[in-house]
């Protein structure tokens, strides 16, 4: 069979037509699938968020951060919460406690000489590409840390500051533990990944709130770029640029407020990121972990922040006396103008109530809506312990209390405990604190012998009396007893006799009940011609005479 040529190419041409449109719609479904792969919202967007469950406060986003607060560095308050206990990977945000320890142990203008554990890095780890024996100050070296998240830096200060990596992740858990942190342990100055490498929401917002009072601290994580000068073995300037992208003019993500922050990402704990602003007088700070890409970080945290901005305010719960004395506290300040005549230990300062009394509460809430917590608070004397201002048992804000050891120069043990209550500074709120006397217990053992060998002496000196006296009370003792016994005896008596007396009179209403109708009859009319019998002859005894006349009459009758 011969195929005209015409055909050939007409078939050629719809199969290469049908080839082109299934390619096509190939093409279509894969970018298709790459669309979806690009929207993807991790389950973590839809756990709660702990803070909305407080009554009357503002109702905060869901964001697809694992973990994410946002913390009112002024107060305390945290006014955004979600799992803000739950133990993440900080990758790079660790960085702030290295900056933060280097700063409270160096000297900026000191100068490192770096050893070979600047080169002890993950691969493709960031790094400023610094060498064996570089010499760099330290205030360059934190700029490296802090804008370029250089990890050779990070090692080269933790050997610096703390002898060793290990040493340096010594100082940052004992850091962290006096900051108040509870679920956070840190192996490296850098964040790289390590699975006892963990920190918290919570404690997170608390390192950075510390590091954040440090006025070169802020200088440095607020900074955009920054040069730094040739060293002994890098002959170019290195120029650094802040990864933070809110701090930057020329991104989408540009904030006027930011004044610094730091980012961080490893495989395990995916984007991370510690931002803070300034705005209408507050000072904020948010950190999110395990976020779902940087871009999707920085959105979140501009939302949330922005939340903090316009759905609270400050409330100053007044001002009060710093320093109590023993006098003001236990409310024996009488004396007026005299009171240069006081006992000295009544003017011991006992307490000390400080802190910024300041509360976080929602802008449509009022100081009425704030109550000092009537917890346990117990603090240990000599150090300062917090008192929290509650907002529906959510906390505000703190004062802090300390209360210092007190001593009284009396002579009994128990005139020296004092139990002391601290007003609270919302008004009429008082907050019971523990005994204040610094007491040696065993003064209470040598009263006791004291008090032992006066009663052996009086004993012996008065022998004759005390026994005269003691057996005049038991004479007196017995016959008391012997009265209550007669008077009991007595009583017993006259509840015998009553007692027989019910009985008799049931014993004859059970004889009445047994009896007929016809039987009480005919006794009633025999009782009743008895008592006429026996009324005549009373009558006959009273008037003989008239008995007579009578009888004569019925006679004549």
């Amino acid at each position: 069979m011969i195929i005209k040529k015409p055909f050939f190419f007409r078939a050629l041409s719809c199969f290469l037509m049908t080839a082109l449109l299934l390619c096509g719609s190939l093409s279509l479904a894969w970018a298709d699938e790459g669309d979806e792969e690009e929207e993807y919202i991790p389950e973590e967007y839809y756990e709660p968020v702990q803070s909305n469950s407080v009554a009357g406060w503002p109702e905060g986003q869901a964001i697809q951060a694992a973990a994410g607060v946002v913390l009112d560095m002024d107060t305390g308050a945290f006014l955004y919460s979600k799992n803000c206990d739950r133990k993440l990977y900080p990758a790079s945000i660790t960085k702030i406690m290295t900056c933060l320890l280097t700063l409270e142990n160096a000297d900026l203008d000191a100068v490192m000489t770096c050893s070979p554990i600047v080169y002890e890095l993950d691969e493709n780890a960031s790094n400023t590409g610094l060498s064996e024996g570089e010499q760099m100050s330290i205030r360059d070296a934190l700029y490296t840390l802090m804008l370029e998240s250089a990890n050779d830096t990070a090692n080269a200060l933790a050997e610096y500051v703390g002898g060793s990596m290990e040493g340096f992740a010594q100082m940052m858990n004992a850091k962290a533990e006096s900051l108040g942190c509870t679920g956070t342990h840190f192996s490296n100055p850098s964040g790289l990944h390590a699975d006892d490498h963990y920190t918290t929401a919570h404690d997170m917002a608390l390192i950075a709130q510390a590091a954040y009072a440090n006025e070169t601290f802020r200088t440095m994580c607020g900074t955009v770029e920054y040069e730094v000068p040739p060293t002994n073995m890098y002959e170019e300037t290195r120029y650094l640029s802040n990864h933070h992208q809110m701090l930057k003019g020329d991104t989408d993500y540009y904030t006027s407020w930011c004044t610094g922050g730091k980012t961080g990402f490893t495989q395990m704990a995916w984007n991370t990121l510690v931002t803070y602003g300034e705005r209408d007088g507050k000072r904020l700070v948010c950190v999110l972990l395990h976020g779902n890409g940087a871009d999707q970080n920085y959105l979140e945290t501009i939302d949330l922040l922005n939340y903090g901005f316009n759905n609270f305010q400050h409330v100053y719960m007044g001002s009060g006396p710093d320093d109590r004395t023993l006098a003001s506290l236990m409310k024996v300040q009488y004396l007026g103008k005299a009171a240069s005549l006081e006992a000295p230990e009544l003017s011991q300062v006992a307490s000390h109530v400080g802190g910024v009394r300041t509360v976080s509460i929602p802008a449509d809430a009022s100081a009425a809506d704030v109550v000092v917590s009537s917890g346990n608070v117990q603090p240990v004397p000599g150090e300062p312990g917090r008192v929290p201002y509650m907002f529906h048992d959510w906390p505000v804000g703190s004062m802090t209390l300390s209360v210092n050891p007190v001593s009284l120069g009396v002579s009994y043990p128990w005139q020296v405990v004092v139990r002391v209550r601290a007003e609270g500074e919302t008004g009429d709120k008082e907050v019971s604190i523990k005994d204040t006397s610094d007491i040696v217990w065993q003064d209470v053992g040598s009263f006791a012998n004291n008090m032992a060998g006066k009663v052996t002496v009086f004993v012996e000196k008065n022998r004759k009396t005390l026994i005269l006296i003691i057996g005049l009370i038991v004479i007196v003792l017995l016959l008391l007893l012997l009265m209550l016994l007669l008077r009991s005896t007595r009583d017993y008596r006259s509840r015998k006799k009553l007692r027989a007396a019910r009985e008799e009179a049931q014993r004859l209403e059970d004889e009445i009940e047994a009896k007929s109708t016809a039987e009480i009859e005919a006794e009633l009319r025999q009782a009743m011609a008895e008592e006429e019998e026996m009324r005549g002859k009373d009558d006959w005894k009273k008037d003989p005479g008239l008995s007579d006349l009578d009888l004569s009459d019925d006679k004549d009758g």
